[in-house]
């Protein structure tokens, strides 16, 4: 199934720049950690990439979400703190 999602995304990206074929990996990235985050709610690491992916995306406020629910499995993490001041300023 990875594969073949893999191989979807490649075959939009024909005939693209390289700033919308980088957009669409992330996009498609963060439908993937999704994907995971709804498998696996406490998994922290899932969040981090997902907020990580959004700030790349310029979806803020999906990142906000993102960090501020990792931050509620990992409330002491300055460095997770750090990452949602980012997505906010």
């Amino acid at each position: 199934m990875f594969q073949a999602l893999l191989r979807r995304m490649h075959l939009q990206q024909v005939g693209t720049s390289k700033e919308e074929n980088l957009n669409n990996d992330i996009v498609g990235c963060a439908r993937l950690f999704n994907e995971a985050a709804q498998i696996s709610l406490d998994d922290a690491d899932v969040h981090i990439v997902l907020g990580v992916l959004y700030n790349l995306s310029k979806e803020y406020d999906k990142a906000i979400g993102s960090f501020q629910t990792v931050l509620k499995l990992k409330p002491r993490n300055y460095y997770l703190w750090n990452k949602l001041g980012t997505a906010q300023g």
